[in-house]
């Protein structure tokens, strides 16, 4: 029986031709792969060595690295194209730039310590490292040290000069604070809620929500669900009330005025100007933002009654959405934990309104108004312009840079417990936030019952 062929070729003879030939050209492919992983590869060390040659030649003409990623980008000779991306990290003393092609898994980075190029990320780009400074996670009161502190969902945060953070314990209505070796003690409340002034444990407080240091040292605290903001002396003297309602009374409204002639709707934000000169106040169901002066005379700054959202205006013509946390630049601009808009807001000091970055509700990292947040409760702003935000519903904290861009650096939008890195940590509807005198920052977990501290910023 005669094989069967094709123009002179056996079955045989064929499939063993497109086999050597695919065989062939496997190999080409693969090699060329390799050449080109190799070249891009070769590329990426290229670019990291010219970013730390601009890093280092800008130190030398200025004294100092910049911290101005977009003059990296124009100054250096950097390539600009769709493939390759740069992270950037400088604070004026140290740098680190990792870079990265979508071509290549291969991630590498140069930093005033390590010049040559590494395999791997800046250790900015793997997130904050979250640790747990005071409480244990279970509900309750106890002053003590580290885990040995009991604490009742903690919401506020605020730093002194110092190191020592007040904060405020919302479910057992005290004004507590907390070293930043962890030690935490109690400034005044005694668990029960009232309207009580006193001297520490003898006051009475009800749902306080927030709590900074301003005029002759003394604390203010938000007292939100007894629509005041109230004085507690620091020399073991009595409370007082500052502005809002005296007495029993816990009606809410609205009226501007000077001491307790003024009218709050559950204030719930509180921060001075950096020269202490005006104290801000977001009076969240009243949807504005407050001022009171050193003479304890109250007007709004920016805002309406009824929520919603309008920009770019000034003063009265600006909405908010349930306004809470607040912060005061050196400069002083105000931003706004704007938390049902899901938007961090900023107001100039004459008044003016603009978003900083958010908009739809929502867990994207992005700039300005593409990024997304999900109830934004606080804010805390470094002296550089960075501000950092408890965004409260998506368990995470995150960065906004001076130029709008948001990025998460702590937490993965699940509600949980874990210390670690970036998305390895868990919070738990983090509330209160602070920047401490030594550089850290600090937060209110409020879900988890614990006060924690994140650094590698």
């Amino acid at each position: 029986m005669r094989k069967t062929s094709l123009q002179g070729f056996t079955i045989v003879e064929l499939l063993i031709v497109i086999v050597v030939i695919a065989v062939l050209a496997t190999i080409t492919i693969v090699s060329y792969n390799g050449i080109q992983v190799q070249a891009h590869t070769s590329a990426l060390k290229s670019d990291a060595r010219t970013a730390m040659s601009f890093m280092e030649t800008d130190r030398v003409t200025r004294g100092a690295y910049t911290t101005d990623p977009n003059m990296l980008n124009a100054g250096s000779g950097l390539p600009v194209n769709s493939d390759r991306s740069f992270a950037f990290y400088s604070d004026g003393t140290a740098y680190c730039i990792s870079v990265h092609s979508t071509r290549v898994s291969t991630t590498f980075y140069v930093s005033n310590e390590q010049p040559s190029p590494k395999e791997g990320l800046c250790p900015q780009d793997s997130g904050a490292s979250v640790a747990s400074l005071a409480g244990n996670g279970s509900l309750g009161y106890a002053n003590g040290s580290g885990e040995a502190a009991v604490l009742a969902s903690p919401v506020a945060l605020s730093s002194s000069s110092g190191n020592v953070l007040y904060f405020t314990d919302s479910s057992t209505s005290r004004v507590r604070q907390v070293t930043t070796a962890g030690v935490v003690s109690t400034i005044a409340g005694n668990g029960p809620t009232g309207t009580t002034e006193g001297v520490g444990n003898a006051a009475l407080f009800n749902w306080p929500q927030a709590v900074t240091i301003g005029f002759n040292g003394h604390l203010y605290v938000a007292d939100s669900n007894n629509q005041r903001i109230r004085t507690v002396p620091l020399n073991n003297t009595s409370t007082s009330v500052f502005a809002g309602l005296t007495g029993t009374s816990t009606t809410t409204g609205f009226a501007e005025g000077t001491g307790t002639a003024a009218r709050f709707n559950v204030p719930r934000g509180i921060a001075f100007d950096s020269n202490n000169n005006l104290l801000y106040v977001a009076d969240s169901q009243n949807n504005r933002v407050r001022r009171i002066t050193a003479g304890q005379v109250v007007d709004t700054l920016a805002g309406q009654s009824g929520g919603g959202f309008v920009d770019n205006t000034t003063g009265t013509l600006a909405q908010f959405n349930y306004p809470q946390g607040l912060a005061v630049s050196t400069n002083g601009t105000i931003y706004v934990a704007d938390t049902n808009n899901h938007r961090i807001r900023m107001i100039t000091p004459s008044g003016s309104v603009s978003t900083l970055a958010g908009g739809l509700q929502g867990n994207v990292d992005n700039d300005g108004t593409a990024a997304r947040f999900n109830k934004p409760s606080a804010v805390a702003v470094s002296a550089n312009g960075t501000v950092y935000v408890t965004d409260t519903d998506n368990h995470s904290i995150r960065k906004i840079t001076p130029a709008g861009k948001v990025s998460t650096i702590a937490g993965n939008g699940m509600a949980g417990y874990a210390n670690g890195n970036g998305s390895d940590a868990r919070f738990n509807a983090p509330r209160g936030i602070a920047l401490g005198s030594d550089g850290r920052l600090y937060v209110a977990d409020t879900g988890n019952h614990r006060i924690r501290v994140l650094t590698n910023l």
